[in-house]
């Protein structure tokens, strides 16, 4: 593919913080289109990675391109949705509704205080409708569910339209109906819309399944697995450090 077709190219990417080397020479690109598992176990830097994706810290070395430009001079974020991992730890109080949460990602496009106009009102709508949470769109966002926090945020990342969904972790907080439901809608966006997906997830069965490819951190190490194959003990030995039948 040419390079207007990729979402994300990362090029001897390298983060430490102080003495500490997190990431080390890091190289992959992502397809538009494409859906990407980021697997590891705790501690091998796939939160460093997200972070410096979303350029909320910044590489020691090594370049990244989002959308074709590079990240310093990236401006359309509007085109980046990212999906948290929780967000259980929101006051009850809150006095914000669904459909204030979810317009509330819009600000950057109409001005911060300024009235949404009628596509605001029409993109939040779909958003609402695609996510599966527009019955609830009066309801305050403290009074939900897990699952249906996880719906409206998801609903919140897509309503400004993006291009690629970054998601670290997103199914954590939500029991097993709810993560299927949720991977269910996560495969229509990639399917039927053509959003490129990278997704942070310790449900290694689920993203063997559903992503194209796994980028795999362990250790510093970094390689790349091709999915449809099975998590053979090679694989789950190189990933998580140790003697798989020792467990």
């Amino acid at each position: 593919m040419t390079q207007e077709n990729k979402c994300i190219e990362v090029e001897h990417l390298s983060f430490s913080y102080g003495d500490d080397i997190l990431l080390e020479d890091i190289d992959f690109a992502m397809d538009q289109g494409e859906i990407l598992g980021l697997v590891g176990p705790n501690g091998s830097g796939k939160s460093t990675l997200i972070k410096l994706l979303l350029h909320s810290i910044k590489a020691t070395q090594g370049s990244i391109r989002l959308l074709g430009k590079d990240i310093d001079d990236f401006k359309d974020w509007e085109k980046i949705g990212y999906i948290a991992q929780s967000y259980d730890d929101i006051n009850k109080a809150f006095p914000a509704s669904v459909t204030e949460v979810v317009r509330a990602n819009l600000y950057k496009s109409v001005g911060l205080f300024k009235p949404f106009g009628r596509k605001e009102k029409e993109r939040t709508e779909e958003a609402l409708a695609l996510t599966g949470v527009a019955h609830l769109r009066h309801r305050l966002i403290g009074d939900l569910s897990g699952g249906e926090k996880q719906r409206v945020f998801l609903a919140r990342a897509l309503v400004s339209r993006p291009k690629l969904l970054i998601l670290d972790e997103a199914t954590s907080a939500v029991d097993q109906y709810q993560q299927k439901q949720f991977y269910e809608l996560l495969e229509k966006l990639n399917h039927t819309y053509g959003i490129s997906i990278l997704m942070v997830s310790h449900d290694l069965a689920t993203v063997n399944r559903m992503a194209d490819r796994l980028l795999c951190l362990a250790d510093r190490d970094f390689f790349i697995k091709d999915t449809g194959t099975n998590l053979d003990r090679k694989f789950l030995e190189q990933l998580f450090g140790f003697a798989w039948e020792d467990l």
